[in-house]
Parts: structure tokens; sequence; C-alpha cells
């Protein structure tokens, strides 16, 4: 179950910046929620974990944090770099995985965002929430960003499709394994040069309660639960699950 390993590649990155991720009004907002949700005071020292291409790390250094990004993508920190260098900011950016990082009570708050959780077994799964709590000091907030289970299975596509400026073409096809509670995706990319590309991505979706439940097992209260990056109260509707918790 290794298709994170080169999952996020140039592909990635595209795909991210077409739908929008990489737009600066966006980040800027998504950045103002993470301040908001955890409490944040400038100079705090802050774990941005699955950083990717810095797109939180980086506005984060700019608005005046002590700011660590994890990634397993060389690829996307690279990216992350690049985009520090021309901020004129100085971000700390670490290859690891985080499944087996070993911080210890460094940090004043931590965050995985943008559905950052899920990709291992569930027993990974749960030692990724493990390490997140032990870098962080008690009473301090951790947070987790994921899709809304409820609407991804009231929406769950079996396809769809990307047509990007270059004339590429980037197709999923989804499923819900209901067993292992797993979204396994099988994508097609068709670069304009007609060479098709295969890979796969499998994401594990938990409900709120066992998400507060496995919180709780690593020493985390559940603070709150947000819909969405506008502090909106969760809903079965909501576009995201985003559980704020605190280290007891």
């Amino acid at each position: 179950m290794g298709w994170w390993k080169d999952y996020f590649d140039e592909i990635y990155a595209r795909i991210c910046k077409h739908i929008g991720l990489e737009n600066e009004g966006r980040i800027k907002r998504e950045v103002d929620f993470i301040e908001k949700a955890l409490g944040l005071k400038e100079g705090m020292k802050v774990l941005d974990v699955g950083c990717g291409q810095g797109r939180h790390t980086v506005e984060l250094a700019l608005r005046g944090y002590e700011v660590v990004g994890l990634d397993y993508s060389r690829y996307l920190l690279d990216l992350a770099e690049k985009r520090a260098s021309d901020k004129g900011v100085s971000v700390h950016l670490i290859y690891g995985d985080m499944r087996i990082m070993d911080f210890r009570e460094e940090f004043d708050a931590a965050f995985l965002f943008y559905t950052t959780f899920g990709f291992f077994s569930d027993e990974e799964n749960f030692r990724v929430l493990g390490n997140v709590s032990k870098a962080i000091r008690r009473d301090d907030r951790l947070m987790l960003d994921t899709n809304n289970p409820f609407r991804v299975l009231d929406n769950l596509e079996s396809r769809s499709w990307l047509v990007l400026e270059d004339g590429s073409v980037y197709l999923e096809e989804l499923n819900l394994n209901p067993e292992t509670m797993r979204v396994e995706v099988r994508i097609r990319f068709v670069d304009g040069k007609c060479e098709v590309i295969n890979r796969r991505r499998s994401v594990r979706i938990y409900t709120p309660a066992e998400m507060i439940f496995l919180m709780g097992q690593v020493g985390v209260e559940k603070v709150s639960v947000y819909g969405d990056y506008d502090l909106s109260p969760f809903s079965r509707r909501s576009r995201r699950m985003v559980i704020v918790g605190r280290k007891v």
C-alpha cells in the first residue's frame, strides 16, 4: 500500500494549480483559519505535517511564526523551498515519514491540512496521531483537516475528469470499499503527447466519532469540529471535517 511514495509529483502539483489550490487569496484565507482554530500567537513554533509545496508553511512564516514543514515528497519540498526563497522567508523543511517522526514536545501547535491523514493502514494512521500528539506540548492544540466522510458517501461519483490548459486529461475512477472504509481511486493521466500514466490513490475515511475516539487514545481531547475554513459548525452536508484537539 505504498501508493503515496511517488504520487506527489509534478502531475499532482499541476492538478493542485489547476483546481485553484495555489491561489494566493485562498492560501491566505486558509491560513487565517489555521491561526484562529489553533489560537496561534506570533512567534509560536508550528509543525505542518505533510506540508507539500509549502502553501501554508510559507504563509505562516510570513506572519511571524517559526514553522517546520515535514513531507515525504522531495519534489514538493523543492517547490516549498523555492516558494520560501521567492517570498524571502526562512522555514525548516524536513524530508521524512510522518509514521516515524520523533519530535518530543517541541511545538506550540501542529496540523495536518487538506486530507493529509488516512494514507496508511489503521494501525499506521493511529501511529501518526500519536506522533503528532507527542510533538506538541501539554495544553497545546493540533488540527486534523479531512474530507467530510458523510459528504463523500452521499456524493461519491464513480468517474470524474479534468482537462488542463495544455490539453492534458486527468481522469479518476472512484470506488468505496465498505469493509475497509477506504476510497480507492484509479487515475489515468494523458499528457499532450498522448502518453498514458496510470496510478492509484487509497485513503481511509473516518467518521467524527472514530476520529475523536482515536485522538483521545493519544491524549488529545476534542475542542471543536468545523465544517469548513470559515469556522462554521460541522454537519452532514459540510464540505470539510476539521477537528481541533487539545493535548491533556
